[in-house]
């Protein structure tokens, strides 16, 4: 007798005109899968030279595909998968309540809406369960999104080069103070990559342009570099020499030495 087929949990339908099965790529379905178990485990997508550093424990399972239309139908091993998608959902919808999880989120946001505009058509998630559409994409999804809720200005950042190159777009990976994940910046050209690597596992101040999640603590969510200069490292021990030869009266001004050392320090 042959095994008892799972439960569903969510369906990804796509819709418009001339759109079935056979004309979706699977690199385009295999995008939104990957964009929707993103949403469901509330983190970014990462890029081609970014490592998965944080293991998760929700996968996307393929059950079936309704013919006659372009339905997948999906099975996930966490129950509370839909739940997870609707918060997804309710974060998009409105990230000045939830702008850490909704910085999470943009860059699967942005897939599903690439992936919509590619194929001229919409992508929708239903719950198999109550048969209710949890949400829609389509080709102005992320414009809408970027629209409302990011503004782009000229910024300059400090932090120490941790990987630079990538396998499709040039990218240069940084590691900034109290952030506790890698930042991961656009290098518009050849030469600035070039010599951002001679700068590998150094402390340097950035400057370029910025994309800010509004609300909240103005989250940076992206970022393009475009010159930048390496930090002076200050020498401790040959400032203080230098404070000594200068006389003992400076410390009169200092009010609290251990911090005023420690701020030397960087």
């Amino acid at each position: 007798m042959p095994p008892k087929s799972p439960t569903p949990n969510f369906i990804v339908k796509f819709l418009g005109k001339g759109i079935y099965p056979e004309r979706i790529q699977f690199r385009h379905l295999n995008d939104t899968l990957n964009a929707v178990q993103r949403l469901a485990i509330r983190r970014s997508i990462p890029t081609n030279d970014e490592n998965e550093d944080q293991p998760h424990d929700l996968t996307i399972t393929l059950l079936k595909v309704v013919r006659g239309s372009a339905q997948y139908v999906c099975i996930t091993n966490r129950s509370d998968a839909v739940q997870r998608l609707r918060g997804a959902v309710s974060a998009i919808r409105n990230p000045s309540k939830r702008p850490n999880l909704a910085s999470r989120l943009i860059s699967p946001l942005k897939i599903l809406s690439k992936v919509a505009e590619t194929l001229e058509c919409e992508i929708e998630i239903w719950s198999a369960e109550s048969k209710k559409r949890i949400y829609m994409f389509n080709g102005k999804s992320y414009e809408l999104f970027s629209k409302n809720y990011l503004l782009r200005g000229e910024t300059t950042l400090e932090g120490k080069v941790m990987r630079v190159g990538g396998a499709g777009k040039l990218r240069c990976a940084l590691r900034i103070p109290r952030r506790p994940r890698l930042l991961y910046c656009d290098v518009p050209n050849e030469n600035l990559i070039r010599e951002l690597a001679s700068r590998l596992y150094d402390n340097v101040t950035v400057h370029g342009i910025a994309d800010f999640l509004q609300g909240g603590y103005w989250r940076i969510v992206g970022f393009e570099i475009q010159g930048f200069n390496q930090r002076k490292e200050l020498n401790v021990s040959s400032v203080l020499k230098d404070l000594y030869d200068a006389g003992g009266s400076y410390w009169d001004d200092v009010d609290d030495p251990t911090s005023y050392i420690q701020g030397l320090r960087g």
